[in-house]
């Protein structure tokens, strides 16, 4: 003897689908909150960090500039300055405006 499936309605199975769908989310729902838990608990954030956008390297007439400056820790201290910054977020472009005096503009004779 071969089994058969029973005869069921559009209706029941329809709301069969319904159900498996709302406990599909409820269960993902509660997988969510018990990950948030346990990182918690772990002392880290709730949700993982977004990954950091990619640094740029420094451009050279920057580099070239901070060789010129006195001693080596005070190079060390601005180039690491300059780097925090630009982690933040900053642009290269700022950050050069900021440390770089423009030239001296040359008067004109007469």
């Amino acid at each position: 003897m071969t089994w058969r499936w029973p005869w069921t309605s559009m209706a029941r199975l329809d709301d069969a689908k319904e159900t498996i769908e709302r406990l599909r989310a409820e269960v993902d729902k509660l997988t969510d909150a018990l990950i948030r838990q346990q990182r918690f608990e772990r002392g880290m954030t709730e949700a993982p960090r977004q990954p950091r956008k990619e640094l740029l390297p420094m451009p050279e007439k920057l580099k070239e500039y901070l060789d010129g400056i006195g001693s080596a820790s005070i190079q060390r201290e601005i180039m690491s300055r300059a780097y925090k910054r630009h982690g933040r977020g900053e642009g290269w472009d700022g950050i050069m405006k900021d440390l770089i005096p423009p030239p001296p503009e040359e008067e004109a004779d007469g």
